[in-house]
């Protein structure tokens, strides 16, 4: 009977081990797969003139490189960003600016972008769906412009050097009346702007019309048609623009400002502005310790145009030394002096740009227990001297109950040094941070010391 238990519980043994071995079960390796992806929005920052496009790439795990495809025209993309890397197995967003100066030239309207996020590993590439935005800054326009012509409302023809103007600016037309006037300050945005021009020709009635350009469209068209003065008199189509009055060469126009220190060690800036009224001026700052006496002058610095050109020169500086100053500048029609301005500088303005550097020695300090040691902290200013009369303060900052140290703070004597005795209490590791702080000025200059008490 054993025998035959015996045998019994084997059989089943076995059979049991064969059913585990057919019903078990073994995760299968799952098979590397291309990036899914899914192309975004395109959001336009209008402060910035650039757009981002946006989308998301499943990598499934793989070093992958995605980019976005774009191009003026539907399933055409002849330009490519620049490139992001992502590895997830989750959907990953991918966000890519592009400046408008990245954007290709465009003809026509309106102006559309076509746009597909790409997605790149070692399986294969994946394409996303197509989205398109429109720009409302025409990086290809060379202004806000208008065209058209200026006709002869009897004959039909074009009136030859007809003027057209605005408040600011002035055009003639062509042989046959056309004429193309643009505006150079609106520079690039042309839309939600309304101009107003006005056509004259001698012998005619003056007209004025206006028009609103658009987001779609650098160009808007605007045509005259202008009467003649009397019907029946023969219209003056050929008509040479009145001679331009040459303006009286002048002085420069100046106004001394505020002068600025530098972070640069003793240095300040004198500031102003000069008109140079047309001609090439050369301009530079007179100043002295004393009012109305001016004793010293600034290099020099060259300027020219019709409009304020701000005008700033760097001098040597000293601290608690008062400065009187005035802008100056010449050119071929004379010379303009400035207003008299005032500085001070407040002593210890350059404490800190001044500051090289704080040491202590030793940095590392190895005590046993009860045993003192003193180290010197060094205060060291950026031109090589050393620097005497400032506070270092102490901290323990690791290790409080280790360690000791006396005094709380010290003044660096005319060496620039102060001294500090450490005693050890317990074994273990400490650190002792100095500081040096100044008046008004809240940043501190640190060093450390770590102290190592041995049994």
């Amino acid at each position: 009977m054993r025998s035959i238990a015996y045998c019994l519980i084997v059989v089943f043994g076995i059979l049991n081990v064969c059913l585990n071995l057919a019903f078990a079960q073994t995760t299968p390796t799952p098979t590397p797969q291309a990036p899914t992806v899914v192309t975004g929005e395109a959001n336009y920052d209008y402060s910035n003139s650039s757009v981002t496009l946006t989308g998301t790439v499943n990598a499934h795990g793989l070093t992958t490189t995605a980019w976005f495809e774009y191009g003026t025209t539907s399933s055409i993309y002849n330009y490519v960003t620049s490139t992001q890397t992502v590895s997830e197995s989750t959907d990953t967003s991918v966000d890519i600016n592009l400046s408008m100066t990245d954007l290709p030239i465009r003809t026509g309207s309106p102006y559309t972008f076509f746009y597909r996020i790409t997605a790149q590993n070692s399986v294969g590439i994946s394409y996303g769906n197509e989205k398109s935005f429109k720009t409302l800054i025409h990086m290809d326009c060379p202004g806000c412009y208008v065209t058209g012509s200026v006709i002869d409302a009897t004959t039909g023809q074009g009136i030859k050097k007809a003027i057209i103007r605005n408040e600011s600016w002035v055009v003639f037309t062509e042989a046959d009346g056309s004429y193309s006037w643009d505006d150079p300050e609106d520079y690039s945005v042309c839309w939600e702007v309304v101009y107003t021009l006005t056509a004259s020709a001698e012998g005619y009635l003056s007209q004025a019309k206006s028009t609103s350009s658009s987001e779609t469209a650098c160009s808007e068209e605007l045509n005259f048609e202008l009467q003649p003065v009397s019907a029946t008199s023969t219209p003056i189509t050929d008509l040479t623009p009145p001679p331009t009055a040459t303006p009286s060469p002048q002085a420069p126009i100046v106004t001394t400002g505020e002068a600025a220190t530098n972070d640069e060690l003793y240095s300040l800036t004198l500031n102003g502005t000069v008109n140079a009224s047309g001609l090439l001026t050369t301009t530079w700052f007179e100043y002295g310790a004393n009012s109305g006496s001016y004793t010293n002058t600034s290099s020099t610095q060259t300027v020219d145009g019709t409009n304020d050109t701000a005008v700033g020169i760097k001098i040597s500086a000293s601290e608690g030394t008062p400065y009187y100053y005035r802008i100056v500048a010449q050119n071929s029609a004379g010379t303009s002096y400035g207003n008299e301005m005032y500085i001070i500088v407040v002593m210890d303005t350059w404490w800190w740009e001044a500051t090289k550097s704080m040491e202590v020695s030793p940095a590392t300090l190895i005590l046993k227990k009860k045993q003192s040691k003193d180290v010197t902290v060094t205060l060291t200013w950026g031109y090589g001297s050393l620097v005497g009369g400032e506070n270092i303060e102490t901290e323990i900052t690791t290790g409080k109950r280790r360690i000791s140290i006396l005094p709380k703070s010290v003044v660096t004597d005319e060496n620039g040094e102060a001294k500090f005795t450490i005693t050890a209490r317990r074994s273990g590791k400490a650190k002792i941070t100095f500081r040096a702080k100044r008046g008004q000025y809240s940043g501190t200059l640190e060093t450390t010391c770590i102290v190592r008490i041995r049994r």
